[in-house]
């Protein structure tokens, strides 16, 4: 998964599949240096003097600095896109009422503000149990470990949970301590000579989106649709695109539609992901250590 996938995802949510729903759309005609000052585009009659054309899929931004009649004047990388080399055939869309860099910026900001601790992914690993040391270096994004345990110990097939007491998590530790700023602290183990399993929350990152759930990477686009629909200026420019929406009370309000799907979703994950991992207790008296 990437974060590509997902703005695509939340386009379809917003434009849908009709063409009458979605921006216009137009071909570059003849590629462009990412500095070149003129593009062509395919239907010249189609731009006017200030429209922007935004490149699918790398999200450039480029304004027209005049009427189009052929190689035209524009002004790349506008509204905090970067100019990017362009190739003949790209896509362009005319004036979209939402552009790849705010569905980005958006989308970064449910993950950072909507999802934990609500949601997160599972993350299993192991580590070699050594006499004497009682810190583990734990994955970047690891939150919080829910799971301790040894299995199959003198081949008897079975699962041997470590007691909460003898292990603990800690966050948020200078990484000059801790690579990763997170520890997983053991007291002690069944067997010395076994290897220690662990199960544990990976909070939801914007730099950890490949491995995201599906569960996660499925509900995302709906906040973030919900979100782009919470100006008015955009609910109006799509409302105008969806001609088919003649009488004003039969309008969606598409921000309360799209954001009910949302926490539908992730409550429901929320939900099934406690179900799966019996947790720690989250209040217990805290164990004092000593070496």
């Amino acid at each position: 998964m990437t974060l590509a996938t997902l703005v695509q995802s939340t386009q379809n949510i917003l434009y849908g599949s009709t063409p009458i729903a979605r921006p216009e759309e137009d071909t570059l005609n003849g590629g462009i240096t990412d500095v070149a000052t003129t593009l062509t585009p395919t239907t010249t009659a189609l731009w006017k003097k200030n429209d922007f054309a935004e490149f699918q899929p790398d999200g450039e931004i480029v304004v027209f600095a005049a009427d189009s009649a052929g190689a035209t004047a524009v002004r790349r990388a506008q509204r905090g896109t970067t100019g990017a080399a362009q190739t003949d055939g790209d896509t362009i869309f005319k004036n979209p009422p939402f552009t790849i860099y705010d569905i980005q910026w958006t989308i970064n900001q449910v993950i950072r503000n909507d999802l934990w601790p609500h949601v997160w992914t599972w993350h299993q690993d192991s580590l070699t149990w050594s006499a004497g040391d009682y810190l583990y270096d734990l994955d970047q994004y690891v939150q919080e470990v829910t799971q301790v345990y040894q299995s199959n110990l003198n081949s008897d097939g079975r699962l041997h949970p470590l007691p909460n007491g003898w292990w603990d998590t800690e966050a948020q530790i200078n990484t000059a301590v801790a690579t990763n700023s997170g520890l997983l602290r053991i007291a002690g183990v069944h067997d010395s000579s076994a290897t220690v399993y662990y199960t544990a929350k990976r909070r939801p990152n914007v730099s950890d989106i490949a491995n995201f759930s599906s569960e996660i990477v499925d509900l995302i686009p709906w906040a973030a649709a919900a979100k782009m629909m919470a100006t008015r200026g955009a609910q109006v420019a799509l409302d105008a695109a969806r001609s088919r929406y003649d009488d004003k009370d039969k309008q969606t309000n598409y921000y309360r539609t799209f954001m009910a799907e949302f926490l539908r979703m992730r409550d429901a994950l929320n939900l099934t992901l406690r179900d799966e991992v019996r947790e720690e207790p989250r209040f217990r008296p805290r164990t004092r250590w000593t070496y």
